[in-house]
């Protein structure tokens, strides 16, 4: 054979022509691999058998690029992976005879697209307790030596077609994998209750950018939790409370002391100092320091905790906590057990004594 002929994707060897191949070459983009094929050929263009080793080089010089091999029956396929973005070359050199010709591509156009972003927080269809909720999402791209931002889009449609504001991540320069955040701003005041929808794309430090990522929702919810109805347990003592939502268990450290029962409009029972439990995902549960009575009227009011933690909701990032309140007669389920009264004990007159009196008082 008297030369090489190097053929890139969307290149098909055309032995006989003019310029031995046909097709357009694809572009590539930064960071992804791709298959060039090496073949030996005889001055038109026509495969020669051959064993000689190939290198392959580009005028990329953060390339990465494969080892030497040897042709098997005059052709071989090699990964290559370009990393700078523009116009770049791949050349084939025969690197067990110099004297045979290698053969250096067209120009690659080499692009450097991110792909779609990791969306972070807020998860799908949770609660937040904000106004101005902050997007989180990680920034990425098959080039690992580029930096970029992302660019989120909240909208008040579900399929964003209706978009309150796009705006970048605070930093604009993330390495991959980095992830990128940024607070909502926009001149749309967002509305207590309603349900709002958000998406993010990467774009690189060359202004490329990823399609949008996937939709996801969230409820504006910045209301305090409160207790619904309430429920003494048959010992007296064992109140458990149905607040209006669920609850965030891992304020596990509220004290029972944080409530109190009064029974008949008189001095209230508070709770022990024990931590509350939670029986049920919008329930907590604690214990009097001393039991109440079948027939009592009650009032169970709770103070919210000066530190620590808390009776609150599930909203992110803080939940809503509770604040001071309290449940009437009418919302507690009294359970209390209707205990029969012991037998009294005599007192006068004594066994066997004599009265005089024919009224004798007992």
């Amino acid at each position: 054979f008297s030369k090489l002929q190097l053929l890139r994707p969307g290149e098909t060897a055309a032995p006989g022509t003019a310029g031995g191949k046909t097709g357009t070459p694809s572009s590539q983009a930064s960071g992804s691999a791709f298959t060039v094929t090496v073949k030996a050929v005889d001055d038109n263009w026509n495969p020669v058998s051959s064993t000689d080793n190939i290198a392959i080089t580009s005028s990329d010089g953060q390339a990465s690029l494969p080892a030497n091999a040897a042709l098997v029956t005059g052709t071989k396929t090699f990964s290559v992976t370009l990393r700078t973005t523009g116009s770049r070359t791949i050349t084939a050199t025969d690197a067990t005879n110099g004297t045979k010709s290698p053969n250096t591509s067209p120009s690659v156009t080499v692009t450097s697209a991110p792909t779609v972003p990791t969306l972070g927080s807020p998860a799908n269809a949770v609660n937040v307790s904000s106004l101005t909720p902050t997007l989180s999402a990680n920034f990425s791209s098959p080039d690992n030596s580029i930096t970029g931002k992302v660019t989120f889009q909240l909208c008040s449609a579900s399929d964003c077609s209706t978009v309150l504001q796009t705006f970048d991540s605070s930093s604009t320069t993330l390495a991959v994998g980095a992830s990128g955040s940024a607070a909502y701003s926009g001149g749309t005041t967002l509305v207590d209750g309603s349900t709002y929808y958000w998406r993010a794309k990467n774009v690189d430090a060359n202004t490329n950018a990823s399609a949008y990522s996937s939709i996801r929702s969230f409820v504006v919810n910045t209301t305090a939790v409160t207790m619904s109805t309430a429920t003494i347990g048959a010992d007296g003592t064992t109140v458990t409370v149905t607040w209006s939502a669920d609850l965030d268990q891992t304020q596990s450290a509220v004290s029972g002391t944080a409530f109190a029962v009064a029974p008949n409009g008189g001095a209230p029972i508070a709770g022990t100092a024990a931590n509350v439990t939670y029986p049920a995902t919008n329930q907590t549960q604690f214990t009097l320091s001393s039991p109440l009575n079948h027939l009592d009227s009650l009032e169970l009011t709770y103070t919210e905790p000066g530190s620590g933690d808390t009776i609150r909701d599930l909203a992110v990032p803080v939940g809503n906590a509770a604040s001071d309140g309290s449940l009437t007669n009418g919302s507690i389920t009294n359970n209390t057990a209707d205990i029969a009264p012991s037998v009294p004990a005599l007192v006068s007159p004594t066994v066997a004594a004599y009265v005089n009196t024919l009224t004798p008082t007992l």
